[in-house]
């Protein structure tokens, strides 16, 4: 049963856009680059600030820069929870459009074994809520709210350093946001976007990584596809070295 729900959620990610409209299709070529600092204060708690630059036009075209800054939680070995801040620049000529955005991610990692007969495969479910103020056109955007579930499984095998992965990922659009305070943003729920995700983690040693990653991107509502290719550098601060008593 579960096995056929992953089957399922991946082939609606793929088949969603096609539904959109029959004619397709505006195509985009686009990239994307990415630093992330990352803290473990205790085995539950962590923090994060993120930096990232989004091309888009066939990436001769700034889309987007922002910097993300979030706290995570771990429950336990499955269940984990973090909040974050966004706060991105994107340059329209002659048009600067500001964007501030907060999300809550809650994250389910499986337990070894579960679903799968071997230790080796991961599987995540990640639904992210999501509310984006910002300005946009000279006029100030009250608030965009989205939900976005994503099913990531990967490969991890401890001999080797590559950890390849898949993922979708489902834009559901929770209203239509609005340019006033005298209309209130308007319920309609519907999918947006969606994003299937192929890639590599390298675990280059315990304080560095890095991920290369291709995105297929679907936009619903207009008819566009864009197809992106990233690359993200990680580095993991050290922990700082218990002082012995008489040292």
């Amino acid at each position: 049963m579960a096995n056929l729900f992953i089957r399922e959620f991946f082939l609606i990610a793929l088949i969603l856009p096609l539904g959109a409209k029959s004619q397709t299709t505006d195509w985009d070529f686009g990239s994307w680059y990415g630093v992330s600092i990352t803290k473990n204060w205790t085995k539950k708690w962590s923090t994060n600030v993120d930096f990232q630059t989004r091309l888009d036009s066939s990436s001769t075209a700034l889309k987007v820069a922002f910097t993300d800054v979030g706290v995570n939680y771990s429950i336990n070995k499955v269940f984990s929870l973090s909040g974050n801040y966004r706060y991105g620049v994107s340059s329209f000529s002659p048009i600067t459009t500001y964007t501030q955005r907060g999300y809550i991610d809650f994250k389910m990692i499986k337990p070894k074994k579960f679903l799968f007969k071997t230790k080796r495969i991961n599987l995540s479910l990640r639904v992210r809520g999501q509310v984006v103020y910002g300005v946009k056109n000279l006029n100030r955007v009250y608030p965009e709210l989205l939900l976005r579930p994503k099913l990531t499984v990967q490969y991890d095998s401890k001999k080797m350093p590559l950890k390849p992965y898949l993922a979708a990922e489902l834009f559901l659009k929770l209203n239509e946001p609005t340019y006033t305070f005298d209309n209130a943003p308007r319920a309609e729920a519907y999918f947006e976007k969606h994003r299937i995700t192929t890639g590599v983690d390298w675990s280059v040693n315990k304080h560095h990584s890095l991920r290369v990653f291709y995105i297929l991107q679907g936009d619903m509502t207009r008819s566009a596809v864009n197809s992106i290719i990233g690359v993200g550098y990680e580095y993991e601060l050290p922990k700082k070295k218990k002082k012995k008593l008489y040292d």
